[in-house]
C-alpha cells in the first residue's frame, strides 16, 4: 500500500484520479491520525487513516453527491472554505480536527457505518467504516 507524504502530493497528482486507495501520511509521516474508540455495536474500535480518495460525482437521479471521501473530495469541494493552497493545507486542518477528546457523534441520517468528529472552533468531519 502507497503511503504518501503531504509535501508530496502535488496538483498534478491530485488531478491524476488515480491511487484512489493510496493513503495520506500526517505531516510527521505517521500512517494514523487518531484511534477512535467503539462507539456501539455497529461501530467498532478503529484507525483513522486518510486516503488519496475520489472527487465523486454528481448522481441527477438522487441530486446528490456520492461516492466522494478523502484528500481529493476535500481538495476539490472543501479547500476554498478550509483555506487550503496545497495538500499539506489539508492534513494539518484535519489533524486540528482528530484530537484526543474531539466530540464523537453517530448520525443515523448519514448510515451506521459513518461518525462525525466535531472540534468545536476548528472544523468537522465524517469518517467512515
Amino acid at each position: 500500500m502507497n503511503l504518501l507524504l503531504p509535501r508530496d502530493i502535488v496538483e498534478a497528482v491530485l488531478n491524476d484520479k488515480k491511487t484512489k486507495n493510496a493513503r495520506v501520511a500526517k505531516c510527521d509521516g505517521s500512517e494514523f491520525f487518531l484511534e477512535l474508540p467503539s462507539m456501539n455495536a455497529d461501530f467498532p474500535a478503529g484507525k483513522i487513516i486518510l486516503k488519496l480518495g475520489d472527487s465523486g460525482f454528481y448522481n441527477k437521479r438522487t441530486k446528490s453527491l456520492e461516492g466522494a471521501y478523502g484528500l481529493r473530495h476535500i481538495w476539490d469541494k472543501h479547500r476554498v472554505e478550509i483555506g487550503a493552497t496545497s495538500a499539506e493545507d489539508i492534513v494539518i486542518f484535519l489533524e486540528s480536527i482528530l484530537l484526543a477528546g474531539a466530540e464523537v457523534l453517530i448520525d443515523p441520517k448519514k448510515g451506521q457505518n459513518k461518525a462525525i468528529v466535531v472540534e468545536s472552533g476548528t472544523g468537522m468531519m465524517i469518517l467512515e467504516l
